[in-house]
């Protein structure tokens, strides 16, 4: 089994500026002698949305090298959220517009946004308590991984 990794944030703009999600990809990898090319075989996708949720999923989709699968991601009115983050998307999801933030603990003590965003611990794990503003959103995105290589793939969400 192999397995891939990575962050994406969802929009530079409202109503995802600050959202992110976490895409982690487990598949197995074969050697297809009749095309000479690698192919995806028993994929599973895994997201973690933080700043939204996630609403609802198309079916999977592989075809060869290429996994496919349509998410909706949105936000509820005065929705509220805990989750334990590292310090690196705490300073993105702060960016987000369409959510407060009350309280964020770090070990036993809670700590100021600002301290947050001086923090030179990025991998450090926060306990991070948000609600969304009186607003409502959703939207769809299209999340593609397509292998280069027996080893190497890309990400595409769009």
């Amino acid at each position: 089994m192999y397995h891939f990794h990575t962050v994406v944030k969802l929009g530079d703009r409202v109503p995802f500026s600050g959202a992110l999600i976490d895409l982690s990809f487990v598949t197995k990898i074969k050697f297809n002698k009749q095309t000479s090319n690698y192919e995806l075989e028993n994929s599973k996708l895994d997201i973690q949305p933080f700043g939204c949720e996630e609403y609802t999923a198309d079916n999977a989709f592989t075809n060869g090298a290429k996994y496919s699968k349509n998410v909706q991601f949105g936000l509820k009115p005065h929705q509220h959220f805990n989750q334990v983050i590292p310090i690196k998307y705490a300073k993105i999801l702060i960016q987000n517009k369409n959510i407060t933030i009350p309280l964020i603990i770090s070990g036993s003590k809670e700590i100021k946004l600002v301290d947050i965003l001086k923090s030179k611990d990025n991998n450090k794990l926060v306990s991070i308590d948000y609600n969304s503003k009186n607003e409502s959103f959703s939207m769809w995105y299209a999340i593609e991984f397509k292998l280069n290589s027996k080893n190497e793939g890309i990400f595409t969400v769009n």
